[in-house]
């Protein structure tokens, strides 16, 4: 396994109610990134093995996860950084992908369902597939379990939008890279 930072993984330990500790987060870290190539290599045999079936929901589900956007409205950008929540550099990762995308900034409205990112906190809303905010079924300021389940894993598999360039396992890879440090030996 790669690299893992310090303090991007202790904030697991609070997710898993596992003792916050580094040798804790390095233990649920590694655990975790080899339970993750195990699901994803079984769902590939699962797709493989169910054909048509499984497409057609994949296919609802997708649908539902990029029609997610259309409940994202945006008040102004200056209400937006005066009113909203500003997200941690480390909580802004999954929007910092890419060059210059580093000083991405990220906001959630005050009930955590809908995202503003800007390049800098002077700068533009980003706008681009693989950076832009979305709306979360599950707020990330009240209910991180849920926000995983209902929210990052739909955008591991599908990515932001229809039009993000990327494919699953470059999602996979960069979501390693963002959230623990994490890069392919």
């Amino acid at each position: 396994m790669g690299h893992i930072r310090e303090s991007s993984v202790l904030p697991i330990c609070e997710i898993l109610n596992a003792p916050n500790s580094t040798s804790t987060a390095g233990t649920v870290v590694s655990a975790l990134w080899t339970a993750g190539k195990a699901v994803v290599n079984g769902l590939r045999t699962s797709v493989d093995a169910t054909g048509d079936a499984l497409g057609t929901t994949n296919d609802a589900l997708k649908r539902v996860h990029y029609n997610r956007n259309r409940s994202n409205n945006l008040p102004a950008p200056d209400t937006v950084k005066a009113t909203w929540v500003r997200l941690s550099n480390h909580q802004s990762n999954f929007h910092r992908i890419g060059p210059g995308a580093d000083i991405n900034v990220k906001f959630v409205s005050p009930d955590g369902r809908r995202e503003a990112v800007f390049h800098g906190l002077d700068g533009p809303l980003v706008t681009d597939p693989i950076n832009l905010g979305t709306y979360n079924f599950a707020s990330p300021l009240t209910d991180s379990r849920g926000h995983i389940i209902l929210d990052v894993v739909p955008f591991i598999f599908w990515g932001n939008s229809a039009e993000d360039p990327r494919s699953f396992s470059e999602r996979v890879i960069q979501t390693g890279e963002a959230t623990f440090g994490i890069r392919p030996d």
